[in-house]
C-alpha cells in the first residue's frame, strides 16, 4: 500500500520520505542515537531500494518532529517528545505491521489503533542500555583455561547456526533462517565467539552499526558452558571493539533478566531508558 500523504485531517504534515529529507532524518536521529539507531543504519536504502525500506515522517520541509520506518512489515518509530504518533501508527496498520519495537510511546500508540480482533500476540518491556565506559577504562575478562575469544569469521557459520538453533530470540526460527541471519551478522557487521577446544561456546553480534554507534544483540552461552564469565568476555571483547573504532554500544534487554543485567553491568553498561516490543498476530 502506498500512503504518500497523511490524508486523514487536511494539511497534516505527515508524507513518504525520500533521499532529499536525509539530512532532516540524520539531525532527527542524532538526538538520541540509541533509540534511532535502526531507522540511522539503514538510511542507505533512501538510495537503492525504497520499497525494502521505507520511511514516513511528521513534520515540515525543513524539519521532522517524528519518523516511521518500515522493514518489510516490520515497524519502528522516533520521535521528539509529545508528539502525536497517531498517523504513523496508522499508516504501520495499512502497511500490515506484524512486529514494532522502540520508544515506548510509539509502540503504545500503535497498541491504541490496533483493531479488537486479538492481533496483539506478545509485548515484551526492555531497558536499553549503553557503554560509556572510555576504552582505557574497560576491564580485560579473565578467560577460564582453554577458552579463546575471538571474531568470528567465515567458517564459523555452522558452529554458530547450531550455537542459536532454538535459543532465545531464535526459538521460532527454522535452521535455514538462523543460519542466513548468522551470514549476514559475518559478513556484514561483526560477531564476537568464545571457543574451548574448537568448539564455540559463547558468542554476541552486532545488529546493526552506524559511524557512531552499534546495537548488539544475540548474546547467547550453551547452557552446559555457563556461569564461566564467558558471556561478559564476549561482550567486553565486541565492546571494546567498538569503542576502539569511536562507535557508542547500545543493547537492549528484558525489564526481568537479572542475569543479564549482571552481565551487562560488569562490562560497563547502564540502562538509559525503555526499549517495547510486540508481536502481532497476522490479520
Amino acid at each position: 500500500m502506498g500512503t504518500d500523504v497523511g490524508e486523514r485531517e487536511p494539511g497534516l504534515p505527515v508524507r513518504r520520505l525520500s533521499e532529499r529529507d536525509q539530512p532532516m532524518m540524520e539531525a532527527l536521529f542524532a538526538t538520541q542515537p540509541g533509540y534511532a539507531l535502526f531507522l540511522s543504519a539503514n538510511l542507505g536504502y533512501l538510495q537503492t531500494s525504497m520499497e525494502l525500506v521505507r520511511y514516513w515522517g511528521v513534520g515540515s520541509e525543513r524539519h521532522l518532529a517524528a519518523v516511521l520506518m518500515m522493514v518489510g512489515q516490520r515497524a519502528m518509530m522516533y520521535a521528539e517528545p509529545e508528539v502525536d504518533l497517531s498517523h504513523l501508527a496508522a499508516i504501520a496498520l495499512e502497511q500490515q505491521v506484524d512486529f514494532m519495537m522502540g520508544q515506548p510511546e510509539g509502540v503504545d500508540c500503535l497498541v491504541l489503533q490496533l483493531p479488537k480482533d486479538g492481533r496483539l500476540g506478545r509485548r515484551e518491556e526492555h531497558f536499553l542500555a549503553e557503554c560509556a565506559v572510555p576504552f582505557r577504562q574497560m576491564l580485560m575478562m579473565n578467560l577460564p583455561p582453554g577458552v579463546q575469544v575471538r571474531r568470528a569469521h567465515s567458517t564459523d557459520l555452522e558452529a554458530l547456526t547450531t550455537l542459536y538453533y532454538r535459543s532465545d530470540g531464535f526459538e521460532s526460527l527454522p535452521k535455514d533462517q538462523v543460519r542466513r541471519t548468522m551470514h549476514g551478522r559475518i559478513r556484514s557487521l561483526r560477531t564476537w565467539v568464545a571457543e574451548s577446544e574448537g568448539r564455540l561456546l559463547s558468542a554476541a553480534s552486532t545488529s546493526a552499526e552506524t559511524a557512531n554507534s552499534a546495537m548488539i544483540g544475540g548474546v547467547w552461552t550453551a547452557p552446559e558452558a555457563r556461569r564461566r564469565g564467558l558471556s561478559t568476555a564476549v561482550m567486553s571483547a565486541l565492546s571494546r571493539e567498538l569503542i576502539q573504532e569511536g562507535r557508542r554500544p547500545y543493547l537492549f534487554y528484558l525489564t526481568d533478566n537479572v542475569a543479564a543485567a549482571r552481565v551487562y553491568s560488569q562490562v560497563g553498561y547502564r540502562a538509559v531508558g525503555h526499549w517495547s516490543v510486540i508481536y502481532l498476530a497476522n490479520a
